[in-house]
């Protein structure tokens, strides 16, 4: 990768950052809304691309699917499947 290619990536990384840092959040805490009353299946899907880790082979294109279930208690269980494609 070349140095600008990473000057750039990090800095939109910063930048994502940042903007998620200060973004509003729900305020639903009035309405007795929480993770302790959360009850349900829920799915999920996540997509990306892993640009460091500890070991090199996990390096690369990153797909992620599954439910994740809250009892209304404040617990939960969850069930995934993961895929990397190393490059």
């Amino acid at each position: 990768m070349k140095p600008s290619t990473i000057a750039k990536t990090l800095t939109l990384a910063a930048v994502t950052a940042l903007t998620l840092g200060i973004a509003p959040r729900a305020k639903a805490d009035d309405r007795g809304c929480s993770e302790a009353t959360l009850k349900g299946t829920f799915a999920y899907t996540s997509t990306g691309f892993i640009v460091a880790a500890p070991i090199p082979a996990l390096v690369g294109p990153s797909a992620e699917v599954g439910t994740q279930i809250f009892d209304g208690k404040a617990a939960s269980a969850s069930l995934l499947t993961r895929a990397r494609t190393a490059t």
